[in-house]
């Protein structure tokens, strides 16, 4: 934990892609909770638009770049 990480958020229902820093803060098995870093105003206000989307929750931010 604390390890430095570049991520990559795909937010599909807003047809937008984000590549932002986080700090790891916990992990289980294939699972970790990230605190993101530096976040520019776009990004934030791109990450807002999508948790107002309905089922935004239920699709969660998914990592990118995975494939």
């Amino acid at each position: 934990m604390g390890l430095i990480v570049r991520l990559r958020l795909e937010l599909s229902a807003v047809g937008q892609r984000i590549d932002l820093t986080g700090k790891v803060v916990w992990s289980v098995d294939d699972k970790a909770g990230f605190r993101l870093l530096d976040i520019e105003p776009a990004a934030r206000a791109a990450i807002a638009e999508f948790l107002s989307h309905p089922g935004a929750s239920s699709e969660a931010l998914r990592p990118g770049g995975n494939r």
